[in-house]
């Protein structure tokens, strides 16, 4: 007598369905699609411009900064490169800055970066030369956060620590180990 053991071959996982097939394809990563948003709406910007390269499904209509090469103030007003040196304008700013090479500033308005840095979500730049500045250490870390820097000029300018006091030179110095051409 011979038993029919066909039903033990059936598999326990459901029949992929068009819906879970659609899935698959719109999402490579294999993630389920709110961790994907959450991921988009959520990721530090260098983060994101990696899952933009990877996935189109992290791409913008628009893109959600404005990238800037150089900026400079002169004359009392901010400039940047685009390709040719423009106004920028900081009060009608409708997108965060990234600024991927440098910035320099020469005013005697002590506080001019800190004004620009409340505008600023990435700082790329491999040169930073301040004229007449006073910013915080935490201000000073953002402008050097790519560990980039290669060229520093700090001209009747200094950083303070929270309490007001003056950071030493050997400690900036620390947090700049690229330099390559320092101006004190």
């Amino acid at each position: 007598m011979e038993m029919d053991m066909s039903f033990l071959n059936i598999s326990m996982s459901p029949p992929p369905t068009k819906k879970r097939c659609l899935l698959l394809e719109q999402h490579p990563f294999g993630l389920p699609e709110p961790i994907l948003y959450y991921l988009k709406k959520n990721s530090n910007p260098k983060l994101l411009l990696k899952l933009m390269q990877i996935s189109k499904y992290f791409c913008f209509k628009d893109f959600p900064y404005m990238v800037v090469k150089d900026l400079k103030y002169e004359n009392t007003k901010w400039f940047y490169c685009e390709p040719y040196y423009e106004v920028l304008d900081l009060s009608n700013l409708k997108k965060p800055l990234w600024i991927t090479k440098g910035i320099n500033c020469y005013t005697e308005d002590v506080s001019l970066v800190s004004s620009l840095l409340s505008k600023v979500i990435v700082c790329d730049i491999t040169k930073l030369g301040l004229d007449d500045q006073i910013i915080t250490l935490n201000e000073f870390k953002l402008l050097i956060s790519s560990g980039n820097v290669k060229t520093f000029s700090f001209f009747h300018s200094h950083v303070e620590y929270e309490n007001g006091e003056i950071v030493p030179i050997d400690e900036i110095m620390k947090l700049i180990p690229n330099v390559t051409e320092f101006r004190w």
